[in-house]
């Protein structure tokens, strides 16, 4: 029965320690695969920023025009810059034929003035 009694009397600290060395080593492991909530706190917040970021972004992309209508203006502006130089043909032919006109004027008035003068 003494041994008995001797067994008892160091098993318990041995179970008590042996428990909060345990309960220490599950801290330690929880410790180890959880974040600390500043830690979380500070990467959510950057997290934040950065959606705030890409939705910045995704919204003035999606404004953007596309390659078929950037395709599209590019062909509308070739066509544009034809018209234009139709436009300045014409538009020299117009000037050559108001120089004309401007020297049929000239001449006429000078022939009036010398018709009144006479």
């Amino acid at each position: 029965m003494s041994e008995l009694h001797q067994f008892n009397d160091w098993i318990g600290p041995v179970v008590y320690l042996l428990t909060t060395l345990f309960i220490g080593w599950i801290g330690w492991s929880v410790k180890r695969r959880f974040v600390p909530r500043e830690d979380h706190d500070k990467l959510n917040a950057r997290v934040e920023k950065v959606e705030t970021r890409v939705t910045t972004v995704e919204n003035k992309v999606a404004d953007l025009p596309s390659a078929k209508d950037a395709q599209a203006l590019a062909v509308r502006m070739t066509e544009l810059t034809g018209e234009l130089k139709v436009f300045d043909q014409r538009f020299r032919a117009m000037e050559s034929a108001g120089a004309r006109l401007q020297l049929q004027i000239d001449r006429i008035e000078l022939f009036l003035r010398q018709q009144k003068s006479e």
